[in-house]
């Protein structure tokens, strides 16, 4: 009886244990009207996505400058339909908003912003 005792109470013990979280590699994708329009490049994509075991994608999402202000998303049924295909493969996809071109080889070394802070200056 104490035995049946200590092996419910070890697999209790090892159910009550969380698991360690999935290790999550992520990607920058900065081309995504092309990907999304291009079935190629988008299995593509998601091949180099699975022999590299990532896990999210970082989408860069574009948006259309209307006359009267609005901002409304550009291309979104190729990117409706990308994002069902990600999602069948199990990628989690995060909407990313800025300006690619600040990561260009040919802009670092550029500071974007200037501090006003003495403590923040010391970081830079």
């Amino acid at each position: 009886m104490k035995g049946r005792f200590l092996l419910l109470f070890s697999i209790l013990l090892l159910m009550a244990v969380p698991l360690p979280a999935a290790e999550m590699r992520g990607m920058w994708i900065y081309k995504t009207d092309e990907i999304a329009s291009s079935a190629s490049a988008s299995n593509a994509l998601f091949d180099f996505c699975a022999q590299r075991h990532i896990t999210d994608l970082f989408w860069q999402v574009h948006f259309e400058r209307l006359p009267d202000g609005g901002r409304p998303l550009k291309n979104t049924e190729p990117t409706r339909t990308f994002l069902q295909r990600a999602h069948a493969r199990s990628l989690r996809i995060h909407a990313l908003f800025g300006d690619p071109s600040h990561a260009l080889r040919a802009k670092q070394g550029i500071v974007l912003a200037r501090p006003c802070l003495k403590t923040l200056k010391s970081h830079i």
